[in-house]
């Protein structure tokens, strides 16, 4: 969440290149979220698809409604491109001016159809060793290679099940120990982002996309793996990160209204990006909004979330 603000600040700025580098931040949080469905079982298909949609649709269509009043208030125009926003399909043909980053709507939803899938397929498959990690290797050429023919990039649908087939066959998330395998594919993430950051910021090489895409998701796999240490070995760091009456576990359990809501204070027409002479201040404020109008999204989106699960699967 963090990664993504940052890289539509830096956006905002113009610093594209700081920009780029932290939109990482998507692979590492649809690697989580693999990850997370991965180590857990879909007993009733129609339930998992009622229980995930509900909590991806009901606050985006809210925030597209106040877009709608929005933009009335505003004159600004719509356009026919609003039927894309409205169908969530702004990955394949962008919507409504200043919404361009709701494209990860697309993305999630792909994702979530994909898994009562993939978990019929990798019940029966095992998975371990040496064969994941080739098939990690060659699935993830073929979809960087599939990708160049394709309006989106398949690489972030890979991560996704990256993150499902490693929790789901080779390791649960709630598993700390790790293998040589996996440190040191951990100690290549760290090198490899590192060895962008000083080719790219200190020696201004323009790197490929391919060697981009690859740094940022070792990267993201290394703070998984880093982070579960960590929290292994100190049980009292996890407790003083994300205890439940702090900052951070709050940011947490509102992170998908803060990333819908925050893009229109920063780059959308409600930006504060300009409000005042001191950038820093500018941030803050629009941090601030952003997790305000985040926190009235979040709750009555659940008023309405808790009526539809009840109603439908009995929750």
């Amino acid at each position: 969440m963090f990664c993504i603000i940052a890289c539509h600040i830096a956006q905002q700025s113009g610093d594209l290149k700081t920009a780029y580098l932290l939109n990482g931040g998507v692979y590492s949080f649809l690697l989580i979220s693999g990850m997370l469905l991965g180590s857990k079982k879909v007993d009733n298909t129609k339930c998992f698809y009622i229980s995930r949609f509900t909590r991806i649709f009901v606050p985006y269509y809210l925030l597209i409604l106040l877009y709608l009043l929005l933009y009335a208030f505003r004159q600004i125009p719509l356009g026919w491109k609003i039927i894309f926003n409205i169908a969530g399909l702004q990955w394949f043909v962008s919507g409504i001016e200043k919404t361009g980053h709701l494209w990860y709507i697309t993305c999630i939803s792909i994702c979530n159809i994909l898994t009562p899938i993939c978990q019929k397929i990798f019940d029966k498959l095992n998975l371990k060793g040496t064969a994941f990690w080739a098939v990690a290797v060659i699935s993830g050429a073929l979809c960087f290679t599939v990708s160049w023919f394709l309006p989106i990039s398949g690489m972030y649908i890979y991560v996704f099940l990256f993150g499902y087939v490693y929790s789901k066959c080779y390791r649960n998330i709630d598993d700390s120990s790790t293998d040589n395998a996996e440190k040191a594919v951990a100690l290549l993430g760290f090198i490899s982002i590192l060895g962008r950051i000083v080719a790219e910021f200190f020696f201004n090489i323009s790197l490929p996309l391919l060697v981009e895409d690859i740094s940022e998701i070792l990267f993201g796999f290394s703070l998984i793996i880093f982070f579960k240490r960590a929290f292994f070995k100190f049980h009292r760091l996890e407790k003083a990160v994300f205890n439940k009456g702090g900052v951070l576990y709050y940011l947490d359990s509102v992170s998908y209204e803060i990333y819908l809501t925050h893009h229109v204070f920063i780059l959308g027409v409600l930006s504060c990006m300009d409000i005042t002479e001191y950038k820093i201040v500018n941030i803050i404020l629009a941090f601030v909004l952003a997790v305000a109008s985040a926190s009235i999204l979040h709750v009555l989106s659940n008023m309405i979330i808790g009526k539809i699960r009840k109603r439908e699967c009995n929750f």
